[in-house]
């Protein structure tokens, strides 16, 4: 299974350069003959959330032009939202005095999320109802997405496989920030949420992934190590953005482990232009490929970096049903 992780786009009516490195991007990989299965898109579509039809002019530009090109059928182009994403006109000026004086633990803010007949949890939801109202549009809720105030799932198959990829909304939270420049340290996920979002993904499916637009470590400290712990017990691969800084890590959790991928490239920063390939192996699962792309703008290409192999530390019974399927694999060649 091919993922295509794309990140930052921070569309505007300015975005030429963007708009070159996508079509740079897509006949790079025209004439690689790499076939991608899915898209990943971990938020910042646009500049700004304020308008609805930003949306609709992002989603072109970028999700049109991969999907026609490259014959991925859109179903299989996820997204979660970014700060970028969100409308910050929208939050009452009152919001980040009541979430610092207020919500100062997990309790209170499972309490808070809960509660969803509390006005100031109504109030802070808002900021995020453009992106919202433009994903339902793009993906129609059904039995396979399925929508809550703070994430969104999307039930897929690829090669035979089960898999349930979950939306996360990291960036619930910064709008009450109004600069936008405080992210770092002061976001929050409730961990109920995540307790639902368990239920939802059930035990039947064969890969469960996360895509978030904030590295963890952006969250509070009060909140971080839950929500962590969670995600890196309950997800086989995470993708996230926002920090253009590129981190490919396999951590082991309890039995299995999980792989974490930040982008190292979006589709906006200056200093790193481009994208990541990220490639499954169907019959080693623990082993994880990964190359960058980088768009240089001296030619108006993208350039394939060298390919960087992960391994995902597994427990005894998957090793064994690996090493399985690998063993009958050889039998048939």
């Amino acid at each position: 299974m091919k993922i295509l992780h794309i990140t930052d786009f921070h569309y505007s009516k300015e975005s030429q350069l963007q708009i070159k490195v996508v079509k740079s991007i897509v006949n790079t990989l025209k004439e690689q003959e790499l076939n991608i299965d899915f898209v990943f898109f971990t938020g910042d579509l646009v500049l700004n959330g304020s308008k609805v039809e930003s949306f609709e002019n992002a989603s072109i530009a970028l999700f049109e032009e991969i999907s026609t090109k490259l014959n991925i059928t859109k179903e299989n182009i996820i997204f979660c939202p970014g700060n970028h994403d969100i409308d910050r006109t929208v939050i009452h000026s009152a919001a980040k005095a009541y979430f610092e004086a207020n919500i100062t633990s997990d309790e209170k803010l499972n309490s808070l999320y809960k509660d969803k007949t509390d006005l100031m949890f109504i109030d802070s939801i808002k900021p995020s109802a453009n992106f919202n109202n433009y994903l339902m549009k793009y993906h129609s809720k059904n039995e396979f997405n399925i929508y809550e105030d703070l994430y969104s799932i999307h039930f897929r198959e690829s090669n035979n496989k089960k898999i349930g990829i979950v939306c996360l909304n990291s960036a619930w939270v910064s709008a009450i920030d109004k600069t936008g420049k405080n992210d770092k340290g002061n976001l929050l996920i409730p961990f109920v949420a995540l307790e639902d979002i368990k239920k939802h993904l059930g035990h039947s499916l064969d890969k469960k992934i996360l895509l978030i637009h904030h590295p963890l470590y952006f969250l509070k400290d009060f909140n971080l190590y839950s929500i962590e712990n969670f995600i890196h017990n309950e997800f086989d691969l995470m993708f996230s953005g926002h920090v253009h800084k590129i981190s490919s890590i396999s951590r082991h959790s309890g039995t299995n482990g999980i792989f974490e991928h930040v982008a190292k490239a979006s589709l906006s920063s200056k200093e790193s232009l481009g994208c990541t390939i990220i490639d499954l192996d169907d019959v080693e699962e623990n082993k994880i490929k990964v190359k960058e792309l980088t768009y240089i703008d001296d030619d108006e290409k993208c350039h394939i970096g060298q390919e960087v192999v992960h391994t995902i530390p597994c427990g005894i019974e998957k090793t064994k049903m690996i090493a399985f399927r690998k063993k009958i694999l050889t039998k048939l060649v």
